[in-house]
């Protein structure tokens, strides 16, 4: 059972299984092979997910399920085509291959499991911390960050609206979190989950898009060899 009442419990919850996915990596990147990486992170993190699964706000969307996964899908090979686009003139040139268990870890997790922490901590806990203050902002209450952490929660939010500080940090976050090669794709792929999310009402549409997407980059990298991509 989840006791997280307002935003400010809540951010352990959202942010705990990024904040350890990314560390892992900056821990074990030169002592263990990348599957051994890939393992423990996954273990990791999906353990994190299952204890805090009370927490969660619910990816449900205000269009049918069949509807938000076959939206999702479409998104997700669109924005596929934008990040390769977008990645390929900054990627870096004569990028190793990574071997077949390395590469299938990764590609399992990028497509099951990090769109799930990700979309709940971009789309989910960001995007609706900054729209609930910039609520608060324009009604003028006194210290409306303080407001928006300790007396409000993500958890009460209606369907997701068009916030231009929603869309700014949920956006900026998720590009920083990447290298910075990819900054450009990352910052375009961000928009377009914004989109998503409010087009649709909800997060299925973005975790079925962003693992659709991750699918997909993983699939052209095999076959072409841009492994700069990967």
């Amino acid at each position: 059972m989840c006791t997280c009442r307002t935003n400010r419990e809540l951010l352990l919850p959202y942010a705990l299984p990024y904040g350890v996915w990314v560390l892992m990596f900056s821990l074990f990147d030169g002592w263990l092979d990348a599957s051994w990486i890939y393992t423990l992170r996954m273990l990791l993190v999906a353990g994190l997910l299952w204890k805090f699964r009370r927490c969660y706000i619910s990816i449900s969307s205000a269009f049918s399920r069949s509807a938000s996964v076959l939206s999702g899908l479409f998104w997700g090979v669109m924005g596929c085509f934008l990040w390769v686009a977008l990645a390929t003139p900054f990627a870096p040139q004569g990028a190793l291959p990574w071997n077949n268990l390395s590469f299938f870890l990764r590609a399992m997790s990028a497509t099951l499991l990090v769109p799930v922490f990700e979309e709940l901590l971009m789309r989910g806990y960001l995007f609706g911390l900054a729209s609930q203050w910039d609520l608060f902002r324009r009604e003028k209450k006194e210290s409306p960050l303080v407001f928006t952490l300790d007396h409000a929660t993500i958890s009460d939010m209606g369907v997701p609206s068009w916030s231009v500080p929603g869309v700014l940090l949920s956006t900026v976050f998720f590009a920083v979190g990447h290298l910075v090669h990819e900054w450009p794709a990352a910052l375009v792929y961000g928009l377009l989950m914004t989109f998503v999310l409010i087009r649709t009402g909800g997060l299925l549409s973005c975790v079925v898009a962003h693992g659709t997407t991750n699918l997909s980059l993983a699939l052209y990298v095999w076959f072409t060899g841009q492994w700069g991509l990967w």
